[in-house]
């Protein structure tokens, strides 16, 4: 896991997260923000490194044995994405936080809590996306935006599904990369990488507007996959 959780996978995925932190912090001295899916938190690890107390960093996961700063830190140095420095910046700044909590069902955090929030390779185990998509729009402050990988791969989709988010809007059933264009608030990218993702840019209403039709296991149970359709509301 350390090692396709590390800043530089982020990179390759999302795009430069560390230059819009950096911008953020440059306009308002700090920045709050927000990983969805930390897993052992390396990222948030990485990212105080670079930015230090200027960026209060929360890492959400849904497992409780998440959220360990002793093993993260453990895990990074046994995998070269830290050394002792890392080890001993501790002894003088504070940790990165975690919190548990379903993030397709509600993020635990008051409405305008952050700058920016981010997720890469979560969203495909989240039952509720569009839920999602529209609380990490409510937990940001006004001008803050998000990057949130909303499919896998091709030679990682399982099952009969090419994506693995979809809306049925006029009759027919469309990615939401396809759907997000008639959306205010919502773009959708594809990283250098060919990663797929969305970006979210605060707005004062939900930006999606829909209903759930099914939520569906797909592929191998032991890599449980959920596929989620939609219903546009008129």
């Amino acid at each position: 896991m350390v090692r396709n959780r590390t800043y530089e996978e982020l990179a390759r995925r999302l795009g430069p997260v560390e230059t819009i932190i950096a911008d953020i912090i440059e306009r308002n001295g700090t920045a709050s923000v927000l990983e969805i899916g930390a897993g052992s938190g390396i990222i948030m690890h990485q990212l105080h490194l670079k930015f230090a107390d200027a960026l209060e960093i929360y890492g959400l996961n849904r497992q409780f044995h998440h959220g360990n700063h002793q093993l993260s830190m453990e895990e990074g140095v046994e995998f070269g994405t830290f050394d002792e420095r890392a080890v001993r910046f501790y002894e003088a700044h504070r940790t990165p936080m975690y919190l548990c909590a379903d993030a397709g069902a509600s993020l635990p955090f008051a409405d305008g809590s952050f700058d920016f929030a981010y997720s890469q390779a979560t969203i495909p185990f989240v039952r509720d996306k569009a839920n999602l998509t529209n609380e990490v729009n409510r937990i940001l402050r006004p001008g803050g935006s998000a990057r949130i990988q909303v499919n896998l791969p091709p030679k990682f989709m399982l099952g009969d599904t090419d994506s693995l988010f979809k809306i049925e809007a006029g009759g027919n059933v469309c990615s939401i990369e396809a759907f997000v264009d008639t959306v205010d608030g919502l773009t959708a990218m594809t990283s250098e990488a060919g990663v797929q993702y969305l970006e979210v840019d605060k707005r004062p209403q939900n930006p999606l507007n829909v209903a759930p039709v099914s939520f569906e296991y797909v592929g191998d149970p032991e890599c449980p996959y959920i596929e989620s359709i939609y219903r546009l509301i008129a």
